[in-house]
């Protein structure tokens, strides 16, 4: 006896039990003629199901806006509302689903024998290039559309420019191809057209340039106008570029000529105010590290020098005012040192007391011209001793440097004082 397998579950399942349909059908119909058309229907109907169960049927927004198209308008109008793009509801088979592109649907007005005025027009969409895809749903299903007569008129060209050259030039000029040209479009649209602009970009431009530009319909504070033809579209410009001047601030470098007296030496050059302002092409400027001021005297010079100089600018560049410059000339004395015995004074104690060493060497500090000046007995060393009983003890050395020196070392720097022990008084006889 024959069995027939359980029936395997989901869509696998119901895929043998259609099969099994159409094998008992197909003997059904050898045995009874009759039921042919019979077995060629639910033939078909098992296909419908099968496909549909593998390839089902999406219903779903498609993803992308479709801009809205104008067919049929008649060439005497046109509108003032700038179209808005709608959003279509798709049905098509999975697979045709994963084909489709925006190239597929356009959308549109009929305007064929639409009037002037404003109304309310159904959206359509067609698809193409793609079977088995239908469209259930516009949104919105129409759109809001004023339609008036076209006029044309004459609006000048304005040339412009954005962006900036670089630094160092500067745009002279821009000269449009063609003084004016025309605006057409729907009456109230065309009535607020100013002008034509013309906009060259010249960032980075350092030479003359003639470039085409597109033109834009422009009202007043330079409103971009929608939906107006311009004839012609675009224009050539010309643009003029020169080397602008420039300002620089420059360093001062303040100079000295000359030598100072004997002893004496240029400790610092400053001017005031330190830099300056200067204006040529870039080309002078870059070459300019510093502007070096003309020298100040300083020959024999044994104190500070100062001097109020009028400066010429170098060649090539100038300054926007005339400019004083004072320059000071630091003048400090040369720094040295000199060693010179000098006896060591005692000062206090008993006429008795014996001092040694007599004498120190001491090393002062100060200008050449100072110490060359300087005797021994212009120094004074010395050491205090106090009251006190008989012995030897080591005292400080003390020394008075003369002016403007300073004492640098002293060595010794003590000595010793031994002060004797004082006799006995005689016995009386």
């Amino acid at each position: 006896m024959y069995r027939r397998p359980l029936p395997r579950s989901g869509a696998a399942g119901s895929i043998d039990i259609a099969l099994d349909l159409q094998r008992r059908a197909w003997a059904a119909a050898r045995a009874t003629p009759g039921l042919a058309a019979l077995s060629l229907l639910l033939g078909f109907a098992i296909w419908v199901a099968v496909s549909d169960l593998q390839n089902p049927t999406r219903v779903e927004v498609f993803p992308a806006s479709i801009p809205v198209e104008l067919v049929g308008l008649d060439p005497a109008l046109a509108i003032t509302t700038s179209l808005q793009r709608v959003q279509v509801t798709v049905s098509a088979p999975d697979n045709r689903w994963q084909r489709l592109t925006s190239e597929n649907l356009r959308a549109y007005i009929d305007m064929s024998g639409v009037e002037a005025r404003e109304q309310m027009l159904p959206v359509q969409v067609d698809v193409r290039g793609i079977a088995g895809v239908n469209v259930t749903r516009t949104s919105p299903p129409s759109v809001l559309v004023n339609v008036e007569p076209v006029t044309s008129k004459r609006v000048p060209v304005v040339p412009g420019y954005r962006g900036a050259p670089p630094l160092g030039y500067e745009v002279t000029g821009t000269t449009p191809s063609q003084a004016q040209v025309t605006v057409s479009g729907a009456t109230s649209l065309v009535e607020r057209v100013m002008e034509a602009a013309a906009e060259v970009n010249v960032s980075g431009l350092t030479v003359e340039l003639v470039d085409t530009v597109p033109l834009v319909a422009r009202g007043d504070e330079g409103t971009v106008i929608p939906n107006v033809r311009l004839d012609p579209e675009s224009v050539r410009v010309q643009v003029k570029i020169v080397q602008s001047t420039l300002r620089r601030q420059v360093p001062l470098q303040a100079t000295y000529a000359g030598e100072p007296a004997s002893g004496f030496r240029v400790a610092s050059v400053s001017s005031q105010p330190s830099a300056a302002t200067l204006e040529g092409s870039i080309e002078a400027l870059q070459g300019l590290d510093s502007w070096v001021l003309p020298a100040v005297d300083v020959a024999g010079a044994n104190e500070t020098v100062t001097r109020i100089l009028r400066v010429t600018p170098p060649r090539g560049v100038t300054t926007p005012a005339v400019l004083d410059v004072t320059v000071t000339v630091e003048i400090q004395p040369i720094v040295g040192t000199a060693r010179f015995a000098v006896p060591i004074v005692m000062q206090g104690g008993s006429p008795s007391a014996r001092l040694s060493p007599a004498a120190t060497l001491v090393t002062l500090a100060g200008s050449l011209s100072t110490l060359n000046a300087i005797q021994p007995s212009d120094i004074k060393a010395r050491v205090e001793v106090g009251s006190g009983a008989s012995g030897t003890q080591q005292l400080p050395v003390i020394v008075d440097p003369p002016a403007n020196t300073r004492v640098v070392v002293v060595q010794p720097d003590t000595a010793s004082v031994t002060i004797p022990a004082a006799s006995p008084s005689p016995s009386p006889q």
